[in-house]
C-alpha cells in the first residue's frame, strides 16, 4: 500500500476533522480500524526497533482522535474521535542480535502507543514462536 509520512499539518483535527488531506491508502485502513476487536502490527527489528513502516502507520492514526485531552493514569492523553479502539498486537522478526533489552524497549513503546489510544496490548510476541503457539495464545486473548 502506498502510505506517506504524516506532515503534522494538524488539518485532520482542525480543517478536515477526522480525516488525514494526504491522497494515499491510509484511509482504506483507518476506515476499518475501529470495527474490528483485534488490530496486529507486524514488522522485523531494523537496527533494534521495529521498522520505520510501523511508525508511520501510527501517526498517520492521529484521525482517530480529537484534539481534546483527558486525564488518564496521571497523564494527559487525546479522547478517542469514536469513543472505541480495537486491543494490539504486535508480531516481529527479530534481528540475530537482537536481545531481551531491545524486545523489551520495543514493547515499552508500544505499551505506550496503546495507552495513547485508549486501547491495551494483548500480545508481543517474536515469529521465533510456531504459529500454533501465536494462534493459541491470539484465540485465549
Amino acid at each position: 500500500m502506498d502510505i506517506k509520512p504524516c506532515i503534522g499539518c494538524w488539518d485532520c483535527w482542525a480543517k478536515t476533522p477526522g480525516v488525514c488531506v494526504l491522497q494515499d491508502d491510509m484511509h482504506l485502513i483507518l476506515k476499518h480500524i475501529n470495527h474490528n476487536d483485534l488490530l496486529v502490527f507486524a514488522a522485523p527489528f531494523s537496527m533494534g526497533f521495529f521498522h520505520s513502516f510501523v511508525k508511520t502507520v501510527q501517526e498517520r492514526m492521529i484521525p482517530l482522535l480529537l484534539p481534546y485531552s483527558e486525564l488518564v493514569m496521571g497523564e494527559m492523553h487525546h479522547t478517542l474521535r469514536y469513543g472505541t479502539s480495537p486491543e494490539l498486537a504486535f508480531i516481529y522478526k527479530p534481528e540475530p542480535d537482537t536481545d531481551e533489552e531491545d524486545v523489551q524497549i520495543n514493547r515499552d513503546v508500544f505499551d505506550r502507543f496503546a495507552l495513547n489510544f485508549s486501547s491495551t496490548v494483548v500480545f508481543f510476541h517474536s515469529i521465533k514462536k510456531s504459529a500454533m503457539e501465536i494462534i493459541h495464545e491470539t484465540v485465549d486473548f
